[in-house]
């Protein structure tokens, strides 16, 4: 089940204090505290971002590519996400009503969504060889799961773009979907695979939009009611009637950062998820979408900071419940979350980028100071899909978080947090100025959802006939803080020896801090969001301060990547 909390929810908690954060000793913001005021849910719809989820389960006996191998025998549980839109009678080009007006045109429907494997430990124990060195997929077979949607309506099936469609009712092959399920070979160590599904087809006008989703027969357990006139849509008021964009690109008009499911929530945790918050809307990013497991969502937000930007309708929190949580594999449904995100914005002009919280996009030209300006200056024309590199940074020097009440690189945001009586509300950014651009980690993707096929872990496959671009890592990149929530000392990837404090980077730090000083000192839109997160409890904690770079001799064993 997904819900979406979002700005219909009434988050205020009367009577709760604001909380100030003074350093080891403090509280954690009720994380983890029977005593802290938990804020009660709303009942919502319970597919909130207007994506149907279903989980079906089959068995490898009904696949003869498993050859009757005992081995093999046992569920093949299959995900299916789906976004069903109706194009709206603007976008359905000619062929409307009859010369005399009597008759409507049939309605046109897209369904994009995607399948993958619900992990079952006990029978996907192959033993496959391991990934191949430069392959984008761990070994699998594709298996064709005979994905339908048949009408519930007797006659109401229309004509199908892959020459499916027919009547509903019993015997009724319906609208297939055309897509196969990736089924691991191996176990799965970090996160399943997902494939694309489409389907297009039409209905006639007046059509109640009611199906059957079935795989396989559609046989008991193989099968889901779907109803997407009921599914609401907390970022689109348009609900289903919504036509992806197809053929030709329209300029994003919005940008949004998706967060996938936090493994723990703790201050260290929820001080750099507002950090994060903090910066991306200080570049122009309109929406902050968080995937959180149902265990931590009274706790979550009934932090008064979240409350206040969730109650400004830039942040969006997904209690994430379609699939069960796996403790053993926190990443495992990784690719299933940026899918979701991607499929709920098909039919808006808005760019996603899906980043680690340790992550932050930093132009580095004097002329960029939006998302949107490195979007269109630092990669080539149209592009709808960018490979944004990452470096790793680190941090020279840590001040005292007592050192100056809320002092720091912004007046603005010193002079909110000294009145509140918090630490410091300095970025944890401004520190970071040395620099390795040798070893990159795999880049991220920011891309319009709109000419995406499916979305893996860091890489996005683009629909006909765009390509991917790789931003100009001189013009912007991914900043990667990897000793941010672990230490210096467990971070050996990369040696200290390959950092250095590069001039044009500092200077890129610099002009962030004057930035966020300017915006905070405006005070409007987010930044006055901002203000009162900082003002309800904004935080860095003082152990922060413990994590510097040590001397290269105290650093025992590290390595590099690629030796």
């Amino acid at each position: 089940m997904l819900l979406a909390l979002s700005t219909a929810l009434a988050l205020s908690s009367p009577g709760a204090a604001s909380v100030a954060i003074h350093g080891r000793d403090a509280p954690m913001l009720g994380l983890g505290s029977s005593a802290a005021p938990l804020v009660p849910l709303v009942p919502l719809h319970p597919w909130e971002l207007g994506v149907f989820s279903c989980v079906l389960e089959l068995d490898t006996a009904d696949f003869p590519e498993f050859g009757g191998n005992p081995a093999w025998l046992g569920r093949v549980g299959v995900h299916v996400l789906l976004r069903y839109m109706v194009a709206p009678p603007s976008d359905r080009g000619s062929g409307g009503g009859t010369s005399g007006g009597t008759s409507a045109a049939p309605e046109e429907v897209h369904v994009w969504g995607v399948v993958s494997a619900v992990p079952s430990l006990s029978t996907q124990q192959g033993k496959a060889a391991p990934k191949k060195p430069g392959a984008s997929d761990p070994p699998h077979m594709d298996l064709d799961v005979q994905l339908r949607l048949t009408p519930v309506v007797q006659g109401a099936g229309g004509s199908s773009g892959s020459g499916g469609g027919g009547s509903g009712g019993s015997g009724s092959i319906g609208v297939p979907l055309e897509g196969v399920l990736k089924f691991p070979l191996g176990p799965i160590i970090q996160s399943v695979l997902a494939s694309p599904l489409r389907a297009r087809f039409t209905v006639p006008p007046g059509t109640a939009h009611e199906y059957v989703l079935s795989a396989m027969g559609g046989r008991p357990g193989r099968s889901c009611a779907f109803s997407p006139g009921e599914l609401t849509h907390a970022l689109d008021a348009r609900g289903m009637h919504v036509a992806p964009v197809d053929g030709t690109q329209q300029a994003p008009t919005s940008a949004a950062v998706v967060i996938k499911p936090l493994h723990s929530l703790n201050e260290a945790v929820v001080g750099m998820l507002l950090h994060h918050i903090e910066h991306h809307m200080m570049l122009g990013y309109d929406r902050y979408i968080v995937y959180i497991w149902p265990r931590s969502v009274s706790r979550f937000m009934a932090l008064p900071p979240i409350a206040a930007w969730v109650r400004s309708g830039r942040l969006t929190v997904v209690v994430w419940s379609v699939l069960k949580e796996t403790k053993s594999l926190p990443l495992y449904d990784q690719r299933v979350v940026y899918n979701h995100a991607c499929l709920a914005h098909v039919g808006m002009r808005t760019l996603l980028v899906m980043p680690d919280i340790d992550e932050f996009l930093v132009p580095l030209r004097p002329d960029l100071l939006s998302v949107f300006d490195v979007a269109r200056e630092c990669a080539p024309p149209h592009s709808v899909n960018f490979h944004l590199l990452r470096s790793n940074v680190i941090a020279s020097h840590w001040p005292s978080a007592g050192a100056g009440g809320g002092g720091g690189a912004s007046g603005a945001a010193g002079g909110a947090g000294a009145a509140a009586g918090t630490v410091s509300t300095v970025s944890p950014l401004d520190r970071y100025s040395w620099v390795c651009h040798k070893y990159r980690p795999m880049y991220k993707t920011m891309a319009d959802p709109n000419h995406i096929e499916v979305f893996s872990v860091h890489r996005a496959q683009t629909l006909p006939p765009h390509n991917s671009s790789t931003v100009d890592p001189n013009c912007a990149l991914l900043a990667h803080l990897p000793h941010i929530f672990a230490g210096t000392r467990a971070f050996t990837a990369v040696s200290r020896a390959d950092f250095a404090e590069e001039q044009p980077w500092v200077d890129a730090l610099a002009r962030l801090a004057r930035q966020r000083a300017a915006w905070l000192a405006a005070g409007e839109g987010s930044a006055a969001v901002a203000l009162e997160a900082q003002r309800l409890g904004y935080y860095l904690p003082e152990y922060y301060a413990g994590w510097v770079t040590p001397p290269a001799a105290k650093r025992q064993g590290a390595r590099k990547q690629g030796r």
